[in-house]
């Protein structure tokens, strides 16, 4: 199946990221620019670690989350 997605369901997307990124006292531009450099060769199992959140919420987010299957 394809997924579609419209181009305001992206914007909201990436302005969310942007939003997240300074609610969390991060550069947006910065954060932005080095999720954009490192994507690329950044393995899809760690692709979380990208995130706009400090290290520690996102360890507080695994802790509640089910375990991802290992394809």
């Amino acid at each position: 199946m394809k997924r579609i997605c419209s181009t305001g369901q992206r914007a909201a997307a990436i302005q969310t990221l942007l939003g997240t990124a300074k609610l969390n006292g991060l550069n947006p531009a910065a954060w932005l620019k080095e999720t954009l450099e490192k994507l690329p060769i950044w393995p899809n199992s760690r692709i979380d670690e990208l995130l706009p959140l400090t290290p520690g919420q996102i360890d507080a987010i695994k802790q509640i989350l089910p375990e991802r299957p290992k394809w």
